[in-house]
């Protein structure tokens, strides 16, 4: 029973890694919808690393200037103001 069980997550596992790979989302979201998600969750992920860091430390003065960094460095990671 324990065996059966054990193929059964890691056969879902492949199901769901399949179904979020890159190639998956492009052919059924589209490419802007997925670039529109991908810096959602970026740029999320960002924000709450450096909160956490500034919570950790009790430093919030690294705080006030992350928004204007994030969105221009996620939405448009490739523009000279994004990578200098």
């Amino acid at each position: 029973m324990g065996e059966d069980y054990r193929s059964s997550i890691r056969g879902r596992g492949r199901v769901l890694w399949a179904t979020l790979s890159l190639p998956a989302m492009l052919s059924q979201l589209g490419e802007r919808r997925v670039v529109a998600v991908l810096a959602a969750v970026n740029g999320g992920f960002a924000v709450l690393m450096i909160s956490l860091l500034a919570w950790l430390t009790g430093l919030p003065m690294l705080f006030p200037s992350l928004g204007a960094a994030a969105f221009i460095l996620f939405t448009s990671p490739f523009s000279e103001a994004a990578a200098p």
